[in-house]
């Protein structure tokens, strides 16, 4: 079965290209060197396309190759360059993406950081579809009166506003859906706060569009096409938040303000918007889905700073209340800046990761270690026995049992032939005379650490020094000097 494949070319390519595509300048020319652009049959019969197949004999298709042809080795591979047409593959050019994105002239939004950040640069609508998933949908005018009309305005004279638009005006990918995201959160919100977000977003999408034209290139004094200084070494971040004036790539900030991006407001003190943890639910981190060892916190008044640091404070669980922990107390750690309102903060191991079934941290933030913001919490939990809601409400489920702090499922026993009987308490083990010992080395199905998944506890408990089977029998132990016998008894382990 064949599948339709859609090539792209870069605009640069124009007239240097050869192949089953063409030469991207209205001609097809064959491996012969015929030119078939004249001719409709031979290219709506495939007459052209089937001249650049490789001879069966050759094709990698047909048989399976013992031996690489040098010719098709990575480490031999020669870049090519293009210039006024004629296409040279010397040898002495070099990988032109280097001069396009990584190198001096690279695009800065083309970073090589993972941009995990699932808040962090969101698309408009992408952002839009995330708040509408957690709000009731409001409707227009907002409750100080913004209409339609009038929110389309500001979005748009907020975009006509960036540094860009002289450049790519409403050619560039998108603009409309800027626009569209732009008034609906207008809309959800009834503020203008992420108007300067969306300037951000029509800069961005307007350096792509330059570098993917050569219209938009100037020739440098060497004979090469490169990317103008105004998307590249003149780009100014988040725009200097229009709180100020872009420079050559550096924001002079108003009075008032500073920062990289002049975001900030001179004695403002960082405000929490609110945390979540890996698993992207606010508040809450859940430790049988993530290792909960991040924290990510939204806020206003951050910039980047040596001084960046979050202040957390240890939380464990006293009468079903999450309260301060006053014996671990809290501890400073650098916040690593990820965008203009967002930062992460790295955790340690939760009491919950060890077997407690809730627990947690309270972070406040600072970026000149002296004043810090308002304080907020990730609370960590065991979804197998616990649900959560982010007001750090939490109880037991059905079917579980909260014994000597650990989470225990139904039917799970102890070395000492207790079970656990949420018929019959919840909070302690329950003695019944049915239940024996699993194996020898085995002393319960679930309920300890699994070896190869830290953060899991739905592995087998071992007991008589024996030792887990880890994922080839997660419910099993074994005697350490015979593992071969893990795997053994589907019938009993496999659950």
């Amino acid at each position: 079965m064949l599948s339709p494949v859609n090539l792209e070319i870069p605009s640069d390519h124009k007239g240097c290209a050869e192949g089953q595509c063409g030469s991207f300048d209205g001609r097809y020319i064959d491996r012969n060197g015929n030119n078939w652009a004249n001719s409709t049959d031979a290219l709506n019969n495939g007459i052209f396309s089937n001249s650049w197949f490789i001879p069966r004999p050759q094709s990698l298709f047909d048989k399976k190759s013992t031996t690489i042809n040098p010719k098709y080795r990575m480490d031999q591979h020669a870049f090519c360059q293009c210039v006024q047409n004629t296409t040279s593959c010397t040898g002495s050019a070099k990988n032109p993406l280097t001069n396009v994105f990584n190198g001096k002239k690279g695009i800065p939004i083309m970073s090589k950081k993972n941009p995990r950040r699932k808040r962090s640069r969101i698309e408009p609508a992408e952002m839009t579809v995330d708040h509408l998933r957690k709000r009731s949908l409001p409707t227009w005018p907002t409750a100080t009166g913004k209409t339609l009309s009038y929110a389309i305005e500001l979005c748009k004279t907020a975009l006509h506003k960036a540094s860009l638009y002289p450049y790519c005006k409403v050619n560039v990918d998108g603009y409309a859906g800027m626009i569209e995201g732009c008034t609906e959160d207008i809309k959800l919100t009834d503020s203008l706060n992420f108007l300067y977000n969306y300037v951000s977003v029509y800069n961005d999408a307007c350096q792509i569009t330059v570098a993917g034209d050569t219209k938009y290139y100037v020739m440098r004094t060497n004979g090469q096409l490169e990317l103008p200084d105004y998307v590249t070494s003149n780009i100014c971040p988040n725009e200097c938040s229009m709180r100020g004036r872009c420079h050559q790539g550096q924001c002079l900030c108003n009075i008032g303000y500073h920062g990289p991006d002049c975001a900030v407001k001179v004695g403002s003190v960082p405000s929490i918007h609110f945390i979540y943890g890996d698993d992207d639910v606010d508040g809450l981190c859940d430790i049988r889905r993530e290792n909960c060892l991040t924290s990510y916190v939204v806020a206003d008044n951050i910039m980047f700073s040596s001084s960046l640091l979050c202040r957390v404070q240890y939380l464990t669980m006293e009468n079903t209340t999450l309260v301060d922990d006053k014996i671990k107390g809290h501890f400073m750690v650098e916040g690593i800046f990820t965008s203009f309102n967002e930062l992460e903060c790295p955790l340690p191991l939760s009491d919950v990761s060890k077997g407690a079934l809730v627990g947690g941290f309270k972070i406040s933030i600072t970026t000149d270690g002296q004043h810090y913001s308002n304080e907020d919490t990730l609370i960590i939990y065991d979804s197998l026995c616990q649900e959560c809601n982010a007001s750090g409400d939490c109880k037991l489920k059905p079917n579980t049992c909260e014994i000597d702090g650990q989470c225990r499922q139904k039917g799970e026993q102890n070395s000492e032939h207790h079970i656990c009987e949420p018929s019959v308490n919840q909070l302690k083990w329950t003695t019944d005379q049915r239940v024996t010992e699993i194996d020898h080395f085995t002393a319960s199905l679930t309920g300890c650490l699994c070896v190869d998944d830290p953060g899991i506890f739905s592995c087998a408990c071992c007991q008589n020094a024996g030792c887990p089977c880890a994922s080839l029998s997660p419910h099993q132990c074994v005697d350490c000097k015979h593992q071969d016998e893990c795997g053994k008894y589907p019938e009993i382990f496999n659950i």
